[in-house]
């Protein structure tokens, strides 16, 4: 059930992690967040198809 998978922190507040993620969701097929409804809205996360 856990295989394969990894941890990283990032801190979205800093444009290197916030650029980071980018290129790793550029291969993705989900990304999967787990904040409060209506947090990430109003973050600095900005993802668009």
């Amino acid at each position: 059930m856990n295989r394969n998978k990894h941890v990283i922190r990032l801190d979205l507040k800093n444009e290197g992690d916030r650029n980071r993620l980018y290129e790793m969701v550029k291969g993705a097929d989900v990304l999967i967040e787990n904040y409060r409804p209506g947090v990430a809205r109003g973050s600095v996360l900005i993802i668009t198809q």
